[in-house]
């Protein structure tokens, strides 16, 4: 397939188009040639540094892209239209690498542009800011009840309870010190290794494989997680591995989750042997952190385009291994959809009220999560945990090809205006463009299929033509959930927005 307008234009140096509309308050802005209704920012993919050389003879001001004419990106608004980010507890590197690269200056305090922060969004946050329709928070509040593993885990069990074969891809789990007695009563009744896990812990600290010799010996204090143990992995080259997803969600009420079409598979460093033998961290943890530490057997990847070798691949790397043993890869890809859906089905209506009761506008947050998913030797898959604020460190040529295209595709389809630092309240409720809670149906539609053009490779998960299966699972069946699906099924590759309009005057 041929290369689409959208992605020649993401490849192109940042330039701010020509504005060819302007609404009456001066900071909304019509881009008819790509047909976005807001003063977008788009984000160069970043180059990896082997291709440097080849950029050589690029012009810095964007002056090969004829149509239309690139502007400079501030102009003579430039005190007035800062681009300004705030970056807190994060290890958001190539956060911080792109935007900073592209015109965003960094500030400890005040209005921002983008408020990226590495820990989950505090109700003063929020109410410090008081963000205006055009900024951006890369949180939702609440979203702990799935990013913490102890909430997450419970979540999942009370929705177990209702759908018991449906909702089967978590391990048996205990949830410490609450759950301390029961789990000691069938903890050691066999073989079975479990594994204990602080609730909000990263990068496989803390983490202990229990069995027969290794015992939980007293009461935990702190809020943890014990889980049995999948003691019979799917291997590649006798080395245990998992995945890291890429999923964003851009709105709880209607529920939009995006999964991202690349992502990593980590590997363990030593072979592997059951838990039951051997306790052994480079064995069982297939975090990466963890197995680099491992000095003799660590193969780290120096090379964007060798995707399938050493101690962490692509995931195109692992479909051209499956699909090179017979193993259809997007049947699989298609179990971990069905995982990532039915864990944000169980908590959104939490996470959809504290936000519609603490943000000002639809338009505020989006969230980046990792979900770790273990694949069973008869391909099964399991959710190990989902994790909040996923790393973006990049330390090897695969990580910046793809954290680094992954997030110029979250701000190109969230979106980024430069626009004065007004407070919420500034903006009148008759304004016709923001999107208040809980806002005009048609308008979030529109809203929703301008992000959706803008996607780049984010494949929609829900709502997609799997909709009406996962109706019975959603306690919050909202008209606007129904809404979209329906416009979207009915008009998967047109303009759903335009459809719906036209519906509403033919009423």
């Amino acid at each position: 397939s041929g290369v689409g307008a959208d992605d020649e234009i993401r490849e192109k140096k940042l330039h701010l188009l020509c504005p060819a509309e302007m609404q009456p308050n001066g900071y909304y802005v019509h881009m008819k040639p790509m047909q976005y209704d807001a003063f977008q920012v788009l984000f160069v993919r970043p180059k990896n540094p082997d291709d440097e050389d080849k950029e050589a003879d690029q012009q810095d001001d964007g002056t090969e892209i004829s149509s239309p004419p690139p502007v400079d990106a501030f102009g003579d608004n430039r005190k007035a239209d800062k681009l300004l980010v705030k970056m807190t507890s994060t290890t958001g590197q190539v956060v911080q690498i792109l935007l900073n690269d592209h015109g965003f200056q960094n500030m400890m305090e005040g209005q921002v542009n983008v408020l990226w922060t590495g820990g989950p969004l505090k109700v003063v946050a929020i109410k410090g800011m008081r963000p205006n329709p055009y900024q951006k928070i890369n949180h939702f509040p609440r979203t702990s009840e799935v990013t913490r593993k102890d909430r997450m885990y419970l979540q999942i069990i009370k929705m177990k309870q209702k759908y018991p074969t449906d909702f089967n891809f978590v391990p048996l789990t205990f949830v410490l010190p609450d759950q301390y007695a029961e789990a000691m009563k069938i903890l050691y009744q066999d073989d079975t290794p479990y594994i204990i896990k602080p609730s909000t812990s990263s990068r496989g600290r803390g983490i202990t494989i229990l069995n027969k010799k290794k015992r939980l010996k007293n009461k935990p204090d702190a809020k943890s997680v014990v889980s049995q143990y999948i003691d019979n992995p799917l291997l590649i080259n006798d080395l245990k591995f998992d995945l890291r997803i890429y999923v964003l969600v851009t709105s709880f009420d209607p529920l939009i989750i995006y999964i991202y079409k690349e992502g990593l598979v980590r590997f363990a460093t030593e072979q592997y042997k059951s838990a039951t033998s051997t306790p052994n961290r480079f064995v069982h943890l297939t975090n990466y952190s963890v197995n680099k530490m491992n000095k003799e057997k660590f193969v780290p990847n120096v090379s964007q385009d060798e995707d399938n070798t050493g101690s962490k691949w692509s995931l195109d790397g692992l479909k051209e291994h499956w699909n090179s043993i017979g193993v259809n890869y997007d049947e699989q890809m298609e179990k971990i959809y069905d995982i990532c859906v039915k864990t944000f089905i169980g908590v959104r209506k939490t996470v959809a009220a504290v936000t519609e009761r603490l943000v000002p506008f639809r338009s505020n947050c989006f969230e980046l999560f990792g979900f770790d998913i273990l694949f069973d030797e008869k391909y099964n898959p399991w959710l190990l945990e989902v994790n909040l604020t996923p790393s973006l460190i990049c330390d090897s040529p695969l990580d910046y090809k793809i954290k680094g295209q992954m997030v110029c595709d979250i701000f190109n389809m969230v979106g980024l205006v430069p626009c004065p630092m007004k407070h919420a309240e500034e903006f009148s409720a008759s304004d016709d463009e923001p999107i208040r809670f809980p806002g005009n149906p048609l308008k979030i539609l529109k809203s929703f299929q301008q992000a959706h053009e803008r996607r780049g490779d984010w494949n929609l998960a829900y709502p997609a033509s799997n909709h009406a299966r996962y109706e019975i699972y959603d306690e919050m069946k909202t008209p606007l959930n129904l809404f979209i699906a329906s416009h979207l099924l009915a008009s998967p590759d047109g303009n759903i927005f335009a459809r719906a309009k036209q519906e509403k005057e033919d009423d």
